[in-house]
């Protein structure tokens, strides 16, 4: 059958007399005949149902539809796509073990492996998504199991090299599990291109009506699990009457083991209705990620041609970042969801979003209504600048989901936001060169130290671990102080060089007022007003986030509060040289 077909007919088959629809079956138990019957099935649960904790008839025809349509051999539903992903590093890593990840992952992804799995003695390796494959071989640890990574990266809509993450994965002996909710298996099968496990979070485009929470993972039954780095699969399990998953279930130990063991004790399984509504969403999947995609793609033209934003991401629009690997692994669309930084950072970022009137303002995406978020306010919030950055996130970013409304509306009510943003909202962005950067870099070491620029900190990696000059695609530059990888002294955070006429703006300022005792935050202000004064500024305007802790600081030296930002504003030179 075609995909299209499988949508409709794949996990159930009524029989006479049967109800054409999927039923619910809302129960939590099931009757046998005798204890014989019963104790059977708990020597062999694939044999029959015990408890809805762990399956339900309803669900596991839902499961059998989507290990179809991803080309997999068996599927497990979860209770959310956070469970998804949790379960599939759990089912295969312990204590003492390490996985690799790809930096531009979905946030609450990166807090789940970054801190969670951490204190449970699993460490997450992190990767660049367009590292090289000798930079992404050179990751792996004798402790790491696996390697996972985001088909289309949830907001940076960056797009992995599948194909290769899979290379490097079983070149090491551990299989490649891949977060394809974006996509879909309409747009991408991973399965096809290497990939061992795939997950997806069935809120999202699955369901696609924001009527339920869930997830799943698909087994695609082809990893050899018997290498011997393993033995959760070859040894037996003690939890479990001693079953050697490989032997006894070789068809898709790695989805048995998950049900058996992790699903029965952590019970994280779709009540059976909420399996009903996301049938449907997927009936109708095929026809609607083709609509979400025509859709997409001319909003992403549209949103470029205005020339309010910094950059746009799209990768089936020409020349937007990932659009040679979105024609490999993407090549019927990229989803409906589009990434841009919008000129004027994060304050005209918020402004125009409460100006949309069609567009829901929402912690959701892939919707069939069109839906936008800040992702710096929201689902990436808890990361430091340094993960925002990794993530390819800034305070202007924006992702916007576009929706099955017809398009010229979704236009329209962009058209109406962008006319409330005023030219003074929007400040041309200069990036800064490297004349620009190594003063201020210099400023912040002799600050700190008293001493000259030493040059043996030019090696890039020791640089890094001293003072980091991270020029991100916001064209801002974050500036730190650091001593044998310990934070012992903060500048500034995203310093954005815009200007407006003879004004130097410096967003989100973080300044350390003391630093070791060394007055290193008015010291590096004062230091710092005098280099923009030699290079033309008249005026230097600071603007940071009310709840930085440096806030008596900046009390102490001349700040004004206003709503949800405290400001700095002082005349610095006669603006002669200018910028």
């Amino acid at each position: 059958m075609k995909i299209e077909t499988k949508c409709l007919h794949e996990g159930y088959t009524p029989k006479n007399g049967e109800p054409r629809v999927m039923p619910i079956v809302q129960s939590t138990t099931y009757v046998y005949d005798s204890t014989d019957d019963v104790a059977a099935v708990f020597d062999d649960p694939t044999k029959s149902l015990i408890y809805s904790r762990f399956e339900n008839p309803t669900t596991d025809c839902v499961e059998k539809k989507i290990a179809a349509l991803e080309g997999g051999v068996a599927a497990m539903c979860t209770s959310s796509g956070q469970a998804a992903s949790l379960l599939s590093i759990l089912n295969i890593c312990e204590a003492g073990d390490s996985f690799i990840a790809s930096s531009s992952i979905y946030g609450g992804t990166i807090n789940l492996f970054g801190v969670t799995l951490k204190r449970m003695g699993i460490e997450c390796i992190w990767v660049d998504h367009d590292a090289t494959e000798e930079q992404l071989n050179s990751a792996f640890k004798p402790n790491t199991k696996a390697v996972f990574g985001e088909t289309l990266a949830n907001p940076a809509l960056t797009v992995l090299d599948i194909e290769m993450w899979a290379k490097a994965a079983h070149a090491h002996g551990v299989p490649l599990i891949i977060d394809n909710t974006f996509a879909t298996p309409i747009l991408c099968r991973p399965i096809e291109w290497g990939a061992d496990i795939v997950i997806h979070s069935t809120s999202k485009y699955m369901d696609g009506h924001a009527v339920q929470v869930g997830g799943v993972i698909v087994d695609s039954g082809k990893f050899d699990w018997t290498s011997g780095k393993f033995p959760c699969m070859t040894e037996p399990d003690e939890s479990y009457h001693g079953i050697v998953y490989t032997e006894k279930y070789a068809f898709a130990p790695y989805i048995v083991k998950a049900r058996m063991q992790l699903m029965r004790d952590f019970g994280c399984y779709p009540a059976a209705n909420s399996s009903f509504l996301l049938n449907l969403g997927l009936e109708t999947l095929a026809v609607r990620m083709k609509q979400y995609c025509e859709n997409a793609l001319k909003v992403a033209k549209y949103i470029k041609d205005t020339g309010k934003a910094e950059f746009v991401t799209y990768p089936a629009l020409e020349g937007s970042k990932g659009h040679e690997l979105a024609k490999k692994y993407l090549p019927n669309g990229t989803s409906g969801v589009i990434s841009f930084s919008i000129k004027g950072g994060r304050d005209t970022a918020v402004k125009f979003m409460d100006s949309l009137k069609l567009a829901s303002n929402e912690v959701h995406v892939a919707d069939i209504r069109t839906c936008v978020l800040h992702p710096a306010s929201a689902t990436h919030r808890q990361l430091t600048d340094e993960q925002l950055v990794a993530a390819g996130i800034d305070g202007g970013l924006i992702r916007f989901s576009v929706g099955l409304e017809n398009v010229e509306d979704i236009i329209a009510d962009l058209e109406g936001a962008f006319a409330k943003i005023k030219p003074e909202d929007i400040m041309e962005l200069k990036r800064l060169s490297a004349d620009d950067i190594e003063p201020i870099k210099s400023v912040i070491f002799d600050a700190f130290t008293g001493e000259p620029w030493n040059d043996e900190w030019k090696n890039p990696e020791q640089f890094h671990r001293y003072i980091s000059g991270l020029i991100s695609n916001a064209n801002s530059l974050s500036l730190g102080l650091f001593e044998e990888e310990r934070l012992v002294g903060a500048a500034l955070g995203r310093i954005k060089n815009w200007y407006s006429g003879d004004q130097f703006w410096i967003d989100d300022l973080c300044i350390v007022s003391d630093c070791q005792g060394k007055g290193f935050g008015s010291q590096f202000l004062e230091l710092i007003e005098d280099y923009l004064a030699k290079n033309g500024i008249k005026k230097i305007v600071l603007l940071t986030e009310r709840e930085y802790p440096a806030y008596r600081f900046y009390a102490a030296n001349g700040f004004t509060e206003k709503p949800n930002r405290i400001v700095y504003e002082k005349e610095v030179g006669n603006g002669d040289k200018g910028c």
